[in-house]
């Protein structure tokens, strides 16, 4: 728990050091949550707001609703890019795959290093960072913790470096 305090605490400081090249004048907003079905209603919603673009890290993405999503907002005109961890990738291929045949950039990081990082940013100023590994059994059986930062490009950037 005091882990994810202090993470709380460093994206809170990240999103109050916001600099202007954002064209929004509101306020980022920051929302939390630990309850499995509360957060993936809100990774989902993320996911459909998005209008330019959706890049995601992840170490896992074992879930058709997800995928499906993201080739919707594919179609829509978004443009979403997927980097997984090269670890374990005979596991994920079938998704890779997908994702690809659903004009998705989908690829691996390079070698087959764990990679245990997950994150989703949104359009350059929304994202979601958390421990949800994006499968179906993060989202309906596990307690995750996530959290969805809105209006905060700076950090947004910092997640992309």
């Amino acid at each position: 728990m005091r882990v994810f305090f202090s993470f709380v605490v460093l994206m809170v400081g990240l999103v109050a050091v916001q600099g202007a090249g954002y064209a929004s004048d509101r306020q980022p907003t920051v929302l939390a949550e630990f309850a499995h079905q509360r957060a993936e209603t809100a990774i989902f919603d993320l996911v459909r707001e998005s209008s330019e673009s959706i890049r995601i890290l992840t170490t896992s993405m074992v879930n058709k609703d997800l995928a499906d999503e993201l080739e919707l907002a594919q179609r829509r005109g978004v443009d979403v890019q997927v980097l997984f961890s090269g670890a374990g990738r005979d596991q994920k291929s079938f998704v890779v795959a997908f994702l690809i045949n659903s004009g998705i950039e989908a690829r691996y990081t390079l070698g087959r290093e764990n990679l245990n990082s997950n994150f989703i940013v949104v359009d350059g100023h929304a994202m979601q960072v958390g421990s949800v590994d994006y499968s179906s059994n993060a989202f309906r059986r596990n307690h995750e913790t996530i959290l969805v930062v809105r209006h905060a490009p700076d950090a947004a950037a910092q997640l992309l470096r």
